[in-house]
């Protein structure tokens, strides 16, 4: 269809050129084909009005010219032919060598031909029309997609806008508390190192006391027979027991708290009445024994100075108790960190689980935003192709459509009807002023026969779907 307009309006063009038609008879024709496709902006009121303006530029030597290139019956042709050569001049024109039956004949003829033209160019204005309701709704439906499109890329710009701010202020988060868990950790590990070394050294201390209290249980009153008090040249006093295996377990044992307190602990019974000791200068030795160190063999031990058994015991229980709550408070602190540390951990932890979280699904949704701005993109780059093309195709076919129905109004219409009424200008059986030519109103389109159908197949339009029908009606009947 778009082809064979394109042909028509190409032919009408080299024709034209050889018609020579003035640029003021050009642009009259444009204006009336303008206002037959769309006649709600025209500024003629009705086709004749149109013909008329036409007919007022046109000569009936040329008129006849181009009417005589038709094909038409002898007698007819030679009529046209004789307003063509300008016969129709002097006392009773042309048309007087010629019966009323040939003027009759040649008048119907040409009837024929304009009634033949009329339904021509309403076919093509039909024709135009479909395409450009065809045309103009594909292209407002492109132009709003193209709306739509912007609309969704702006948006999706900033879902990705957003999202890539929001990665970033999770990634600081995550920063954040990685460097806090980190911070605690090593508080903890630092905490936990002296508490542990601490703990150790107390427990060692116990360990030597609970040793002795093992050794000095008063059973009777000889208990204290295995264990004597012994001093060092400086004046420390310390224990000594007569069980090699047990003294040499013991000082292995002796930490330099249990060291002192024991010191403390004997120096203050030793003070008490009653056992009161000489001068370390006349203490005697220890007695030299096989595996025995230097500083035992210096000790200087009074095997008759004894302390009381049942009150250095109660003095031991209580330095016992002393430790073993030093022992007991720092394990309980130990536990208590260790607990608000897990917590701490625990808590930190959730927190990253959750940023973490949080920061996969902004990547997902930026991964998507950004596969549909992609897709989107590229489907705008098509609509712009696609409202182009739909553009040219619109100003390509609609101008064959004008050329076209300039041919058929000039050529076929106003140049057939001048040629008539000079054929029938000297008839006095139907003269050209008597004669009245058919006039119609604007089409005006009636209601489909069905008002809705979503399950046509636009590739079979006449299978489904419904009719409009079209009327005008007769604004000046013909008098024929």
């Amino acid at each position: 269809m778009l082809a064979s307009a394109i042909s028509a309006g190409n032919a009408f063009i080299l024709q034209d050129q050889e018609l020579q038609i003035s640029s003021q008879t050009s642009a009259m024709l444009d204006s009336i084909s303008s206002a037959l496709l769309d006649p709600v902006h025209s500024k003629f009121n009705d086709m004749s009005s149109a013909m008329s303006t036409i007919e007022g530029q046109m000569d009936v030597g040329s008129a006849a010219k181009m009417v005589a290139r038709r094909t038409l019956t002898p007698d007819v042709q030679s009529l046209v032919q004789g307003v063509a050569g300008g016969v129709n001049s002097g006392s009773g024109g042309f048309s007087a060598a010629f019966s009323e039956e040939s003027l009759a004949k040649a008048r119907r003829a040409l009837n024929e031909l304009i009634e033949k033209a009329w339904i021509e160019l309403d076919d093509k204005i039909m024709e135009c029309k479909g395409f450009e309701d065809m045309n103009r709704e594909n292209y407002g439906q492109v132009t709003r997609d193209i709306a739509r499109l912007i609309e969704q890329i702006n948006d999706l710009e900033r879902v990705e806008a957003e999202a890539v701010e929001g990665i970033s202020t999770k990634d600081m988060e995550i920063k954040g508390v990685e460097d806090l868990l980190e911070k605690e950790t090593q508080a903890y590990n630092a905490e936990y190192a002296i508490n542990s070394a601490t703990l150790t050294i107390h427990q060692n201390d116990l360990d030597v006391f609970q040793f002795i209290l093992v050794f000095t249980k008063c059973d009777d009153a000889t208990s204290l027979s295995q264990t004597q008090v012994c001093q060092s040249k400086d004046g420390t006093r310390t224990l000594m027991f007569r069980d090699n295996s047990a003294n040499e377990k013991y000082n292995k044992m002796l930490t330099n708290t249990a060291k002192k307190e024991v010191n403390r602990l004997l120096t203050s019974l030793m003070q008490q009445p009653g056992n009161a000791t000489e001068p370390p200068a006349k203490v005697p030795k220890a007695p030299v024994k096989d595996g025995m160190s230097a500083v035992e063999a210096s000790l200087a031990c009074n095997p008759d100075t004894v302390p009381d058994c049942a009150l250095l015991h109660d003095k031991l229980s209580l330095m016992w108790g002393e430790f073993k709550d030093k022992v007991d408070e720092l394990t309980m602190i130990m536990m208590k960190n260790e607990y608000e540390f897990g917590e701490l951990k625990t808590n930190l932890n959730n927190q990253l689980a959750m940023l973490a979280s949080a920061k996969a699904r902004l990547n997902q949704l930026l991964g998507e935003a950004r596969a549909n701005l992609a897709a989107d993109n590229e489907e705008l780059k098509q609509k712009y192709i696609q409202k182009e093309e739909l553009d040219k195709q619109y100003v390509k076919f609609m101008a064959a459509c004008k050329k076209r129905i300039d041919w058929i109004f000039y050529q076929d219409m106003c140049a057939i009807k001048i040629v008539r009424n000079a054929v029938m200008e000297n008839s006095t059986e139907c003269p050209t002023a008597t004669m009245t030519d058919c006039d119609v109103g604007e089409w005006v389109p009636e209601e489909c026969s069905v008002s809705c159908d979503n399950d046509c197949d636009p590739a079979m339009p006449y299978k489904c779907c419904g009719w409009q029908e079209m009327r005008r009606e007769v604004v000046v009947p013909n008098d024929d």
